[in-house]
């Protein structure tokens, strides 16, 4: 089942409205898929974790993230990151350390 909301969102727009909802600005850079892996790596070395593998980045990609079902949540994201805006980016989880540590 695909949990999805009534809004929908680029990545661009998505990165934007987070940061207009924390008050920090976002630049973005787009980079080949081949840097963001190297670089994806050497960040996730620092914080001994893994932040993003060429299968996601493929994914990501081939658009496998848009959904074309119906909405199964009410809940906008816009409002819920505003809601939640005090909290968001404060506390790092670790995808290692969740899952396997």
């Amino acid at each position: 089942m695909d949990a999805i909301g009534p809004e929908s969102f680029t990545f661009n727009e998505l990165v934007q409205l987070i940061a207009r909802a924390v008050g920090r600005p976002a630049r973005l850079v787009h980079v080949s898929p081949a840097l963001l892996l190297v670089l994806g790596r050497l960040i996730g070395r620092a914080v001994r974790d893994v932040l993003i593998t060429r299968d996601e980045i493929r994914g990501l990609m081939d658009n496998l993230l848009v959904s074309d079902s119906e909405p199964t949540a009410r809940t906008r994201f816009s409002e819920w990151v505003t809601r939640h805006a005090t909290t968001l980016g404060m506390k790092y989880a670790s995808e290692l350390a969740r899952h396997f540590r």
